[in-house]
């Protein structure tokens, strides 16, 4: 493939499974990098299917990469006032395990799993699952990158998998990523959370004014007017975070003309 050169097809993910093979054929040579990019909640089983197709026609090289989402209450709101936080979340836990059936790991997780909090674990093991189930048995599958961030009112997760054709490149990957990725996941089990505050224009047109200029210490105790937390050090860790992915992320804002 040409540097520079982009070609769009209007296509489901089950149309472009159907002719990776051809896309595969048309690029030898080259390592593929597929982000299979959800919103929807109610498609979890849907999406975690097309994941493990995917995955299976993929090649020493490839790098998969899934975003799911993992707002726990996407499983269904109260129902009533009579409805006890127990019940509700009874019936959170029966949902998802019917939605992504046979995804869901029954041996690690409980109806007490079903929170804000560790709802994300459910998920990231359903992922894992299908990766599972679906890479080829000649082939290595390595966790590159693992992260949760808020979108609006929901919880997205990312996840991607790398494939190799031995153990000893993973090792070889996995000393690499270890020393120069802040991101590189320690184990499959490690999440980390991305905290990006909601800045409107004129507060990130400040702090993006600051960026080279000052510490973050110094931007944060002395020259803010706000604080992003009652909490102090969370503060500080936030405008940290936005430091550091304030390049990656959009912003919309309402602008009359």
């Amino acid at each position: 493939m040409h540097p520079g050169c982009i070609e769009c097809h209007l296509q489901s993910v089950n149309e472009m499974i159907s002719n990776f093979a051809d896309i595969d054929e048309k690029y030898p040579e080259e390592d593929f990098i597929i982000w299979l990019d959800y919103a929807a909640a109610n498609e979890r089983y849907h999406q975690l299917s097309e994941f493990q197709s995917l995955i299976s026609t993929l090649n020493s090289g490839d790098l998969l990469k899934i975003t799911m989402n993992v707002n726990p209450t996407s499983l269904g709101e109260r129902l009533s006032n009579q409805e006890t936080s127990d019940e509700l979340q009874e019936r959170r836990f029966n949902k998802i395990k019917e939605q992504i059936n046979e995804y869901f790991d029954d041996e690690m997780f409980d109806k007490s799993h079903i929170t804000s909090k560790e709802f994300v674990n459910v998920i990231r093991r359903s992922i894992e699952l299908a990766m599972i189930k679906g890479v080829r048995k000649d082939l290595y599958a390595l966790n590159v990158l693992t992260f949760v961030y808020q979108d609006g009112n929901h919880k997205m997760l990312n996840v991607a998998y790398k494939l190799f054709g031995s153990q000893k490149e993973i090792e070889d990957t996995k000393a690499s990523l270890e020393n120069n990725w802040e991101f590189f996941p320690s184990n499959s089990e490690e999440i980390h959370i991305i905290n990006i505050p909601n800045l409107s224009l004129k507060e990130r047109l400040l702090i993006d004014s600051l960026i080279f200029k000052k510490s973050t210490d110094e931007i944060h105790d002395k020259i803010l007017p706000f604080k992003f937390s009652p909490d102090n050090d969370l503060s500080k860790e936030i405008l940290d975070q936005y430091f550091k992915h304030y390049r990656r992320y959009p912003n919309y804002y309402d602008i009359n003309i």
